[in-house]
């Protein structure tokens, strides 16, 4: 899995600053930057992110990648203290 990042407005890729511009590449980038993250409930923003979407709903959840490694490592510790050796 790969962390994506999304231009800040005005970025030579990023959306136009004027929200009203009717791109439908713009309309979809700020849409995908007000989302919120499935862990800490912030908007995903320019942060680092990873799409943890379902299959027949892309790009619909998206995660912080720091919110993620977060979660994976409080993971890996309850098992440890549980004695549970798996991998992910």
């Amino acid at each position: 899995m790969a962390i994506g990042y999304l231009p800040e407005p005005g970025d030579e890729y990023g959306p136009c600053v004027d929200e009203a511009c009717g791109h439908v590449d713009c309309a979809q980038t700020r849409r995908m930057r007000q989302l919120l993250c499935s862990y800490c409930h912030e908007p995903i923003e320019s942060r680092g992110f990873f799409n943890d979407s379902p299959p027949d709903e892309p790009w619909t959840r998206l995660v912080h990648a720091a919110c993620a490694a977060r979660q994976q490592q409080a993971k890996q510790a309850t098992r440890r203290l549980l004695g549970v050796t798996f991998d992910d």
